[in-house]
């Protein structure tokens, strides 16, 4: 946790603000609570973040393995394997599946929602002058 924060920003609250005129609305003291959840409320740049990972799992000796697409899990006794689309078997005691939007994983434990959609600018309501 100290590595993030040494990466990051601690802020001491979040504030709300009018955006037509700026003035403040409201504003949430953030420095509570890790008092309260035991973690601090974090800011750090998702490159920064991917690389304290990437640190950790080579420290402790995890091969990381990029470009595989997920397309079966299973978890059997202390064994785990993961298989991809190309039909290669990855055999360990867990299976961490950050396979992203379209989680292959995801489906095998619940099915609460169709695949989420895109959004771009061009999905924003707008409005012609007429």
């Amino acid at each position: 946790m100290e590595e993030a924060k040494a990466r990051g920003v601690v802020p001491d609250k979040m504030v709300m603000r009018d955006a037509v005129d700026g003035s403040d609305l409201t504003s949430l003291d953030l420095r509570d609570l890790e008092r309260k959840y035991g973690f601090p409320y974090l800011v750090i740049h998702r490159s920064d973040l991917h690389g304290l990972f990437l640190e950790a799992c080579r420290e402790a000796g995890v091969e990381l393995l990029t470009e595989q697409r997920g397309a079966a899990y299973s978890q059997e006794g202390d064994k785990a394997t993961a298989t991809t689309k190309a039909g290669t078997l990855h055999e360990g005691s867990v299976v961490i599946a950050a396979d992203g939007l379209h989680s292959v994983a995801r489906k095998l434990f619940v099915d609460d929602q169709p695949s989420p959609r895109p959004t771009s600018p061009a999905a924003a309501p707008c409005r012609s002058r007429r």
